[in-house]
């Protein structure tokens, strides 16, 4: 995104960064305002997956809210109150595994409640609801007196530790040697 502008001076290279964040934060918001599920469309479509998946488990109730969810080849137990399940899935995604949909359907939950909070639309939105405003050409900048009196000065380079290194001018007919491992 930056290939020309980082070729520019440094002003001008932080007014394309500018002008570049706001026009991704325009384009996030637009399509997080479009989006027509309660989630965004990432976490859906993975839900959706996850889902066709569970429908060939079988779940036997274990206590209250704790599952044993049977699969065929990795079988698993799911606190639903909790949001934990042994295959960790549910807990490192904050979406709701395989196993925890399909004790899920079993109960009669809606498979939305298991999602976090932040896989949801509102959220996105909220993610990207600030606006991001151009600085403006420095004539209209409203400065401190104190401030623009001031001079920066670059900072005080103390010189690297060790021995200098000394770049020897090669003589005529001299080429640079290049060393070659064995």
């Amino acid at each position: 995104m930056l290939r020309d502008a980082r070729e520019y001076p440094l002003v001008s290279l932080l007014d394309a960064i500018l002008m570049m964040l706001m026009w991704w934060y325009a384009e996030r918001r637009n399509v997080a305002i479009k989006m027509k599920y309660s989630s965004t469309d990432w976490a859906e479509k993975i839900v959706r997956e996850r889902d066709e998946k569970s429908r060939r488990m079988d779940v036997q109730t274990s206590h209250y809210y704790t599952y044993y969810v049977l699969d065929g080849d990795r079988n698993a137990e799911v606190d639903l109150n909790a949001r934990k399940c042994t295959c960790n899935v549910f807990q490192l995604d904050q979406l709701p595994c395989a196993h925890a949909l399909a004790a899920a359907r079993k109960v009669g939950m809606p498979r939305y409640e298991l999602a976090s909070q932040f896989y949801t639309t509102e959220a996105l939105i909220a993610a990207f609801a600030e606006a991001i405003y151009p600085v403006g050409h420095v004539d209209f900048w409203n400065t401190p007196e104190e401030v623009s009196q001031l001079t920066v000065l670059p900072p005080i380079m103390r010189p690297p530790s060790g021995r200098p290194r000394k770049m020897r001018i090669l003589s005529q007919g001299e080429q640079k040697m290049r060393r070659k491992c064995g």
